[in-house]
């Protein structure tokens, strides 16, 4: 009887139309695989490169450059009764420009942003250690969120271009 059941859906889920929301299309990676991520000697633009790097598929032959402004706040979360901080949030957000390689037309921008915590400790090490770490798992995450604009985008193109 579970046999019968689960052919029956399979039939029916591949008869349907049925598609995977974030399967991408030929013509996506098509796109990704063209993008190059412009060189700036800030760390945290490396850190961002490096994720979006690992997201991007690699081709050898570019038609698009992505340029990137990073930035990076501290403030205050939660300070304890003495007015020292016992909590300090992040926030990292950046600027990306995707544009053609040949006109330096700008094709997609936007921004986008995340936003981390962590506790403050007496080791001042620690709080460096801690703050570093935040920031490297928000640049991976700006960085599926820049990948899923720029995926967003070329879903609206002409499959002719």
């Amino acid at each position: 009887m579970r046999k019968i059941i689960v052919i029956t859906w399979l039939l029916l889920m591949t008869n349907c139309g049925f598609k995977a929301v974030y399967e991408t299309s030929n013509q996506d990676n098509l796109i990704l695989r063209q993008i190059e991520i412009a060189h700036k000697n800030d760390l945290l633009h490396q850190e961002l490169r490096h994720s979006l790097e690992e997201l991007l598929l690699k081709q050898s032959q570019k038609k698009y450059i992505l340029d990137l402004d990073v930035k990076s706040t501290n403030a205050d979360a939660i300070t304890s009764a003495s007015g020292n901080p016992s909590r300090i949030s992040i926030n990292v957000s950046a600027k990306f420009y995707l544009r053609d390689i040949k006109t330096n037309e700008i094709l997609k921008e936007g921004s986008v942003s995340s936003y981390g915590e962590y506790d403050v400790d007496d080791n001042r090490f620690a709080n460096y250690s801690s703050a570093d770490a935040i920031k490297a798992e928000l640049t991976k995450i700006l960085a599926e969120k820049i990948r899923n604009k720029i995926i967003t985008w070329s879903i609206s193109l002409d499959p002719q271009d």
